[in-house]
């Protein structure tokens, strides 16, 4: 396997005020992408837990529409999605997600089109784990991604 160098990327200001200033020790940064390339654990094992919490609260809603789910408790699951996504090399559901997160960042609280985007992402997050499509999905992915992103946009009007 080559050995790659970490990239250094300077933070906004935004993001240093969020997480803080420093320097990461590159041996650390080494080990770490060691652990992340010889992982061996199932994504959809990882997952399953997000996606359970994900299908209850969408399932509360079906059944008391007028009781909208807390956002912040969604977007973490939604976050934490995202993140493990990118580390087990499903990319495709890591773009989805950050795509989604970003709508909800704009938001103080849900509503029904946001919450049936949420149900559109759980939906595409279980068919793609369930068909194990890892990377970006191909032409297909790259398809969908940019559909998933138009959906978000017209959000937004």
């Amino acid at each position: 396997m080559e050995q790659k160098e970490a990239r250094v990327i300077k933070a906004s200001r935004n993001l240093q005020a969020k997480v803080g200033t420093g320097r990461v020790d590159e041996n650390m940064i080494a080990q770490a992408q060691a652990v992340m390339d010889e992982n061996t654990v199932d994504f959809r094992s990882v997952v399953k837990s997000d996606l359970d919490a994900l299908r209850k609260i969408l399932a509360a809603y079906q059944k008391n529409p007028e009781k909208i789910p807390e956002k912040d408790r969604v977007s973490r699951i939604i976050m934490n999605i995202k993140a493990n996504a990118g580390t087990f090399k499903y990319e495709l559901v890591s773009t989805l997600s950050a795509a989604v997160l970003t709508l909800l960042d704009g938001n103080q609280r849900l509503d029904k089109k946001a919450i049936r985007i949420i149900d559109v992402l759980y939906k595409t997050v279980l068919f793609i784990t369930h068909k194990q499509i890892k990377g970006d999905g191909g032409e297909e992915g790259r398809e969908l991604a940019d559909a998933f992103a138009e959906m978000c946009d017209s959000y937004k009007k």
